[in-house]
């Protein structure tokens, strides 16, 4: 949407449309898994449907948003490691409904999921994220920081996983596509790291040109 439309709305739509991009780029350009190169391991194995796709990142939202609202209650003066350490055990304490969740509400994935989901429990991001919670950040913070790295991560679970489906399998949610035949070879871990390289450059060019955009300003 371009500034003179924008213009034209009223200021309350105005600014939950501006609040609204701010939040999409910061998904976007703060993304975990394309800017810090985190929990590669699953979105590459993992991300050969969208029904895996989803399973795995609602699971993952399932432990860390819980995991991340009871860290930011733990005092600032809590050791860093300790607070990884903790995030950990609390994860353990979640991956239990989180398990469930995959089993019965996808179970035609579970078995793809596999080892995956147990090891969402000593994640890279939630141990990183946990880590972060030391900076004095209020409970609230520590809690929509979970909630932002959850739909983050799922974001790109999903678009990679929608991707490798359709050119692998010519399928969306396992339903046939007409006019698409898929290529196995999508279907190779080499090529979802090669999609997620891919993505990883776009957010990198996306994220200059909002740097160059503020300096202008």
């Amino acid at each position: 949407m371009s500034k003179k439309t924008r213009k034209k709305l009223p200021k309350p739509i105005q600014k939950l449309l501006t609040k609204f991009l701010n939040m999409m780029t910061r998904f976007v350009t703060s993304n975990p898994v394309l800017v810090l190169g985190l929990s590669l391991g699953p979105v590459v194995a993992i991300s050969q449907s969208l029904k895996a796709g989803v399973s795995l990142s609602v699971a993952f939202g399932i432990i860390i948003v819980p995991v991340m609202a009871i860290i930011g209650f733990i005092p600032v003066k809590i050791p860093k490691s300790i607070r990884i350490i903790l995030s950990s055990l609390l994860s353990c304490i979640f991956f239990v409904p989180a398990f469930w969740f995959a089993q019965n509400i996808f179970p035609e994935v579970s078995d793809k999921v596999g080892i995956f989901l147990p090891l969402m429990v000593v994640n890279t991001i939630i141990g990183s994220r946990a880590a972060q919670a030391a900076k004095g950040r209020f409970p609230l913070r520590s809690f929509l920081s979970g909630v932002e790295t959850a739909i983050s991560f799922m974001l790109v679970m999903c678009l990679v996983s929608l991707i490798r489906e359709i050119l692998g399998k010519g399928t969306i949610w396992d339903i046939p596509l007409l006019g698409i035949k898929g290529n196995i070879s999508f279907m190779l871990p080499f090529m979802g790291f090669i999609i997620v390289g891919l993505l990883a450059a776009g957010v990198s060019k996306l994220s200059e040109k909002i740097e160059k955009a503020k300096e202008e300003k």
